[in-house]
């Protein structure tokens, strides 16, 4: 049985790695973040969660667009959204946003998720920096 884990993302963290004592490369979930997440193994942090998560395994959904590819997890009742991988200007990682009650938007300044025709589609204002598929 083989298993292959492909990883799209660049992480610019602090990682501490472990070694294999044979031949000295960093071993499959060797390496740890500042928060105790394993990113070779799939894990992130999450500030909504705040534990380490994978986006597949807490449904979460992917977008991908001008910034490059990102996350997004929903809280409780799809009150907040947050963006897992943000890289966008002074904004942090993973951003929170906020439900706006009565729509399909979730915000946070200038930033916005809006679900449009089973899509979520990110912005800054009304310029789309990213967003999912079917």
């Amino acid at each position: 049985h083989t298993s292959l884990l492909i990883v799209d993302k660049c992480y610019n963290g602090r990682i501490s790695t472990n070694r294999a004592s044979a031949d000295g490369r960093p071993l499959m979930g060797g390496d740890v973040d500042e928060f105790g997440c394993k990113p070779s193994t799939g894990y992130t942090w999450s500030v909504l969660k705040k534990k380490c998560i994978r986006i597949s395994e807490e449904k979460g959904k992917l977008l991908s667009g001008s910034i490059g590819n990102l996350g997004v997890i929903f809280g409780n009742q799809q009150k907040e959204a947050e963006l897992i991988g943000f890289s966008y200007t002074n904004y942090p990682k993973n951003l929170l946003l906020k439900y706006v009650p009565k729509t399909k938007v979730w915000k946070h300044g200038n930033i916005s998720l809006a679900l449009e025709k089973g899509n979520y589609v990110l912005r800054d204002k009304k310029v789309v920096l990213a967003k999912s598929e079917k």
